[in-house]
């Protein structure tokens, strides 16, 4: 019976993984631009050539604006080979984000239940993704400094709160793996535990939501406004 509850939490666990993942590429009524080769298919030719060049300045200006952070300001970090290999690597931080945030907070959650039902998956499940929560909290945080290069004097108040918050992220999440293990080794007691599992979920979500704010800006968590139709907004053709 234990054995059917452990694959069962494994099972539950990925599938929460899969659930955060598939939902950072729902972006609800957002408005996409044509893609590029069919746009310039529109475009004067001599307009053309100045497409393809746009005005970085003013694309950083729009981003600070809009409350966001332009990551290709950090691009320069790199010199070596090494290090733009570093860089290139660092690319894959904003899709690793999705599963600390998700095992973590799934985690928290199930340790949550278990003040209500004493099921043996509970348990199971909660130990599951703490320990693959933790793993990949490293591994993003890491990524994640690639990413964004290790000058840190030259970040934004936004980018160095998301930067130590995460960094925070996952040395707390060392630190309450270790607690966990105590606990269900019963070497001690659970409120240590629990109280450093529910605030590593508060963290972790509050490090997801800065990185959304900067890749998307603070209007992305807008709730959206109700739209009003003309009827001589469409043009008759």
């Amino acid at each position: 019976m234990i054995h059917r509850f452990s694959i069962f939490a494994v099972t539950a666990g990925l599938f929460l993984v899969f659930a955060i993942t598939g939902s950072a590429y729902a972006h609800g009524d957002e408005v996409h631009e044509m893609p590029s080769d069919q746009a310039e298919m529109h475009m004067p030719a001599q307009d053309r050539h100045s497409a393809r060049a746009p005005d970085n300045t003013d694309s950083h200006a729009r981003m600070q604006e809009q409350g966001g952070h332009d990551h290709s300001a950090h691009a320069g970090w790199a010199d070596t080979g090494f290090e733009r290999f570093l860089s290139w690597i660092g690319k894959l931080h904003p899709a690793a984000t999705n599963f600390p945030i998700g095992l973590l907070m799934g985690a928290a959650l199930a340790e949550a239940l278990r003040f209500r039902y004493r099921a043996a998956l509970l348990p199971n499940a909660a130990r599951f993704m703490l320990w693959a929560g933790t793993v990949s909290a490293v591994g993003t945080v890491v990524l994640g400094w690639f990413f964004a290069g290790f000058s840190v004097s030259s970040d934004g108040p936004l980018l160095a709160f998301h930067r130590w918050n995460g960094t925070a992220v996952a040395i707390l999440a060392l630190a309450v793996l270790w607690l966990g293990e105590q606990h269900w080794r019963e070497q001690s007691g659970p409120g240590l535990y629990r109280t450093g599992l529910f605030v590593l979920a508060v963290l972790a979500g509050l490090n997801g939501y800065l990185g959304g704010r900067m890749l998307y800006g603070a209007d992305h968590y807008a709730y959206p406004a109700a739209h009003t139709h003309s009827p001589h907004s469409h043009k008759e053709h």
